[in-house]
């Protein structure tokens, strides 16, 4: 939900012909502090021009999806942290109820109302917005010292790279058996059309973890990523090469890559690392695949250091509730939509009542009854698999599947849009575009079809089973020749795939040697590979199982 249309890699020119002055976004500030607060700096932003490159994508697909389609004036506050924890965002007062968080709610607080604990803080005042950042926890990082492979010739176009080694990318370095931190430099080179050589080019070379500085030819093309990190190293990387740089035949195209901390490379994905005239995407040249790579600078293998609970820590509970919901209570809403889930995924015993807890929880504090709450399901990430029975996305993805049955919530899956090497699936307009279809439904009234079939009852027959689906007035159809993406199991608990027929709202699950079932699971995996059921409106049904094995 974080994630801004400049992480993705967008430019200004993308959003230079757009000015919506009835949309607008008020994106909350990152703070971690003890206390609850009851400001914040922040102002509303229209989106217009470049200013969008700052918007929530994901946020902004929706919000302009209900512009358009109501003719209404409509803002989004924006209140995201990306990789943090649902009970952060959960008020103190609902945690002490909960019996999975009350003894470490007590804990932080007999920690923070130790005076030792607070000695680190005392060169700095908490109520001071110039210093709302806490230097305690902060990890000490090993600055970037200089590039010092750029003297050495590294980044030109006749550079003899043929004693550098080679690196299949997209991918962590760490997991490529480069085992520590620093600055490598990776070359690969290109041979361009004849008629590109006069025109300007875009090079896309997906995430990158953490620093860069990119080069063309020799000359410095775009980098991101200075002093501390921030967000640099999930962030798109996405820059312009000039004509006038562009040579006959074979080009060079190298980057040198600063980690300073865990892993470090070129993460892609695949699909996002390519080179194309910029009026012509369409001719893009694939850069995956075999780099050259040099080490420039070897600092030893960093890991960050875990945060103890407390202030400057966002993943402790409720204080994410204390410093980004708490200003905006009661400031009148309409709703909330919500895509988080990835931190929780180790706690999937505890999420469904966490998710609960939160959705009450706002709705009590916000005083304005049960208003829509509407949930991003974990989109498919990993290693793509036809069946993973522990697989911890697939228990989350049920948590947020069974949410349902609170009043007035609704799901937007996103099980088909995922990516299996990228945590951060660049797809967030069809994300938007399916919770914008729940609250056009359920809050607007339209005659729309919000949903693909969600799992609703099953009927254990002799050698089958029957799955029953809400479909919210469309039609079972199947994306290919047969169903795929079922496993079912009898009395043993072994599952096994299975044959899978749609028989009107209903789909009948049934395999060989089963001959007295017990269980069907659907796309239970952390990226089911094969899964295919949709309505006829092309949207995805949602994994679900019929067991509590």
């Amino acid at each position: 939900m974080e994630f801004t249309f400049r992480m993705l890699g967008c430019c200004r020119k993308e959003f230079s012909h757009i000015s919506t002055p009835m949309l607008r976004m008020y994106s909350m500030p990152h703070l971690a502090l003890a206390g609850k607060q009851q400001e914040c700096d922040a102002e509303w932003i229209i989106a217009e021009n470049e200013a969008i490159l700052d918007f929530s994508a994901v946020a902004y697909h929706f919000a302009d999806r209900l512009h358009r389609e109501l003719d209404i004036a409509v803002g989004i506050i924006c209140n995201a942290w990306g990789g943090t924890q649902i009970e952060a965002w959960i008020s103190r007062e609902t945690l002490l109820r909960n019996e999975y968080f009350c003894d470490l709610v007590h804990k932080v607080d007999m920690m923070t109302s130790d005076p030792v604990y607070w000695k680190p803080y005392r060169h700095l005042s908490l109520y001071d917005p110039g210093e709302r950042v806490s230097h305690r926890l902060s990890p000490k990082l090993i600055s970037d010292e200089g590039n010092n492979g750029l003297s050495q010739g590294y980044a030109e176009l006749n550079f003899n790279d043929n004693k550098w080694n080679t690196m299949v990318l997209p991918g962590s370095w760490k997991q490529r058996g480069v085992v520590f931190n620093g600055a490598l430099w990776f070359r690969k080179k290109v041979n361009i059309p004849d008629g590109w050589l006069n025109k300007d080019l875009c090079l896309e070379l997906g995430a990158i973890d953490k620093h860069d500085e990119s080069y063309f030819n020799g000359v410095k093309t775009g980098g991101m990523g200075h002093g501390i990190e921030t967000q640099y190293w999930n962030v798109t990387r996405k820059y312009q090469i000039s004509s006038t740089i562009l040579r006959h035949g074979e080009n060079a195209i190298a980057v040198r890559v600063y980690s300073f901390a865990d892993n470090g490379g070129l993460i892609g994905p695949a699909h996002a690392m390519m080179l194309y005239p910029k009026e012509s995407p369409e001719q893009a040249i694939a850069l995956s695949g075999e780099w050259k790579f040099f080490v420039e600078k070897n600092i030893g293998n960093v890991l960050s250091p875990s945060l103890e609970p407390g202030p400057g820590n966002p993943n402790t509970p409720h204080i994410l509730f204390d410093n980004l919901v708490n200003p905006v209570i009661p400031y009148a809403v309409r709703g909330i939509i919500w895509y988080q889930g990835e931190a929780n995924a180790t706690s999937k015993e505890k999420y469904f009542r966490m998710m609960t807890d939160l959705i009450r929880d706002w709705r009590f504090f916000w005083g304005q009854g049960d208003f829509p709450f509407l949930i991003v399901q974990l989109a498919n990430f990993c290693k793509p698999k036809d069946f993973q029975p522990d697989s911890e996305w697939a228990f989350i993805r049920e948590a947020q599947l069974n949410s349902l049955s609170e009043p007035n919530t609704g799901l937007a899956v996103t099980i088909d849009i995922g990516e299996a090497d990228n945590v951060h699936p660049r797809n967030k307009a069809d994300v938007g575009e399916r919770l914008a279809l729940w609250a056009l439904a359920d809050t607007y009234g339209k005659p729309i079809i919000k949903s693909g079939p969600l799992y609703k009852s099953h009927i254990i027959n002799r050698d089958s089973i029957r799955i029953d689906f809400e479909c919210f007035g469309s039609e079972l159809v199947c994306h290919g020749k047969e169903l795929l993406g079922f496993v079912i199991a009898g009395d043993e608990k072994v599952f096994v795939p299975a044959q899978a027929d749609i028989k009107g709202s209903s789909v009948i699950v049934r395999a060989d040697g089963v001959d007295f079932p017990q269980a069907v699971r659907y796309a239970w995996a952390d990226n089911p590979s094969s899964a295919n059921l949709y309505n006829n409106a092309g949207l995805p049904a949602s994994p679900f199982r019929t067991d509590r094995w």
